[in-house]
């Protein structure tokens, strides 16, 4: 009887251990100098789309597949972040245009949420002069928010949980709400 008590509260005590590794989100955002987000009421998607999956792959990953897997968790997201932050969606000339990134590695020896990853410096992401020099160091696993005015890019918000295309889908959706709602906590409120 004594082992098994001891057997439980081990496992238990490695589950609790855990937890907060997994939900662990390390957000970091940069702005353009100059930039007033006060003053932006709307927001739109951008006209390329709404976002896109890049993929450091082994095998036969594909990233559409992740996209459809993903997709529609980050635009609900992102839809509800910004109302709640007391901004509008406006499909025609909005102030603000959104377009996410979200950076992945699959196949042969991919990482759980939690586990340390490598940056991969060749994500192709559009430059963004703020934070030109840490472009290349964003691990796998991340979530990146661009907005833009319709000529500049003026605001990049990055979330590293270390995210894989295997992880489970309810995970991999609370990963994404979470990484939406905390970056886009760091854009200010409209006046």
């Amino acid at each position: 009887m004594r082992s098994r008590v001891a057997i439980v509260a081990g496992l238990l005590i490695g589950v609790i251990a855990a937890v907060p590794t997994v939900l662990a989100i390390d957000v970091r955002v940069s702005s353009e100098k100059g930039f007033d987000p006060l003053a932006a009421r709307t927001w739109g998607w951008h006209p390329q789309g709404p976002g896109d999956v890049r993929m450091a792959r082994a095998g036969e990953s594909d990233p559409e597949v992740m996209r459809m897997l993903a997709e529609p968790t980050i635009i609900e997201a992102v839809a509800a972040e910004m109302e709640r932050r007391g901004r509008q969606h406006a499909a025609d000339r909005p102030d603000l245009l959104i377009r996410y990134y979200l950076l992945v590695t699959a196949g042969a020896g991919t990482l759980d949420i939690g586990q340390a990853a490598p940056d991969i410096p060749a994500w192709r992401l559009p430059l963004f002069r703020p934070a030109m020099e840490s472009n290349s160091h964003i691990a796998p696993g991340s979530l990146v928010l661009d907005i833009s005015t319709p000529h500049l890019l003026v605001w990049r918000g990055v979330a590293q949980a270390g995210i894989t295309p295997d992880v489970d889908r309810a995970r991999r959706d609370k990963f994404l709400r979470e990484a939406v709602r905390d970056l886009l906590r760091q854009l200010p409120l409209p006046r």
